[in-house]
């Protein structure tokens, strides 16, 4: 994002925070989503094994706030997560709701017992005053009231309204 070919990214907290410091161009303009991630884990059995993503270190966090701090972690590659747990070299795996969907006949899901931010908005303050992104937000929370009067899983993340700066 930082080449200025970008608009506005939809990152995690630490990824934000690294990208303003990194690049003055760049503000975090709000929080987007709060329990975008939790822990998949297998059925049956106790869960004594725990996998989250390579520098991820945000994640764990959410293992200690679901199992505390008595249980084996290790780390991988985002898209090897799965494969380890299907293999059962680990008893579950931190990873998003999207990806809980597609696995949720084959394994359990839980979020931790508080809410926590998973995603926020960074925008190119260039970017503030443009009519697209004024459209942006618009039907960003035209979504988010959508998600809000519908069917709600109760794995679903929380999607967070945007306010519109004066």
């Amino acid at each position: 994002m930082s080449s200025n070919d970008l608009d506005l990214g939809i990152l995690c907290p630490r990824a934000g925070k690294a990208l303003i410091e990194k690049d003055s161009n760049f503000i975090i303009y709000g929080d987007l989503i709060k329990n975008g991630e939790g822990i998949l884990y297998k059925k049956k059995g106790e869960v004594k094994k725990l996998a989250f993503g390579n520098g991820r270190i945000e994640q764990l966090e959410i293992i200690y706030n679901i199992f505390g701090r008595n249980i084996w972690i290790t780390s991988g590659a985002v898209n090897t997560l799965p494969y380890l747990l299907e293999k059962k070299e680990v008893d579950g795996i931190v990873t998003d709701y999207g990806r809980y969907e597609k696995l949720k006949d084959k394994y359990k899901y839980i979020l931790p017992k508080k809410d926590f931010v998973s995603h926020v908005l960074v925008i190119n303050k260039k970017f503030l005053r443009d009519k697209r992104f004024i459209k942006f937000i618009k039907n960003y929370n035209d979504y988010v009231e959508e998600i809000k009067n519908g069917e709600r899983d109760k794995w679903m993340p929380i999607y967070i309204p945007l306010k519109l700066e004066e």
